[in-house]
């Protein structure tokens, strides 16, 4: 049973994988050739990127690393808002392919990123469990630390990859576009998969394992994550933690 569910929530995260690799790649080549929507785009990303900050100053109960780690993050996000808005079409096809590639890389993490985030807080929002548990108390899908590293890991590491086949194919030349762009989704669209896959099925996992641990205590898991505030007090064998402001619940 554990396995069926593993292997489902790895076919939804393939799934995903292919749906941001290409929303991803898209969004680049609207970029690429109009300045009006790259203006608007990179507005949005720098002002999800000042959300981030805020979100950051916020969390609690991290080691110093982790919050290090999470202002690098939130600074790439705005200084890729900055690049989006300010990077002129004549100049940049003047410059060299590798600059290119180094340019969609980190536009393509950064926007990954952003969707990985925004999945994760939809997913773990109480209205859409409530909508797919049928429950009152529905279990979030993002319990622990190593969950939220998976997933924002994950979103980069895809992110990545689609900026650097994005940029070796050169789909943004006009000449050509058309025929790379179908090469580029013949590579992106399997690793897409198999990354999104492996995440998903890991995820899960990882899940899975945290319900299997509280019931061998026999301890009842509605009451542990969404209890009254005397069975959250009561419950001193847990830490709550937030990153970037998706809450996780870290077993001992």
């Amino acid at each position: 049973m554990i396995f069926l569910k593993c292997l489902f929530s790895g076919i939804s995260g393939g799934f995903f994988g292919v749906v941001f690799c290409l929303a991803t790649s898209t969004i680049l080549i609207e970029v690429t050739y109009h300045n009006y929507f790259g203006y608007i785009f990179g507005s949005f990303i720098f002002l999800f990127g000042v959300y981030l900050l805020i979100r950051t100053f916020q969390m609690n109960n991290v080691t110093r690393l982790l919050r290090f780690l999470a202002f690098l993050l939130t600074s790439f996000v705005l200084g890729s808002g900055i690049l989006i808005g300010a990077v002129d079409n004549q100049w940049f096809f003047e410059t060299t392919n590798s600059l290119r590639i180094l340019y969609y890389s980190v536009m393509s993490i950064s926007i990954m990123f952003i969707l990985v985030y925004s999945l994760i807080e939809v997913l773990n929002s109480r209205f859409f469990n409530c909508l797919c548990c049928k429950s009152d108390n529905p279990k979030p899908f993002v319990l622990t630390k190593p969950q939220v590293y998976c997933g924002l890991i994950g979103g980069v590491i895809i992110g990545l990859v689609n900026g650097i086949l994005f940029g070796s194919f050169d789909v943004e030349n006009t000449s050509k576009s058309y025929h790379d762009f179908h090469i580029f989704q013949i590579y992106i669209i399997p690793i897409g998969f198999v990354i999104g896959f492996i995440l998903g099925f890991w995820n899960e996992y990882l899940r899975e394992k945290v319900f299997q641990e509280r019931i061998s205590l026999g301890s009842m898991l509605d009451d542990h994550y969404f209890g009254d505030e005397t069975s959250a007090v009561e419950n001193d064998d847990k830490d709550n933690y937030t990153i970037y402001g998706v809450g996780y619940t870290e077993e001992y």
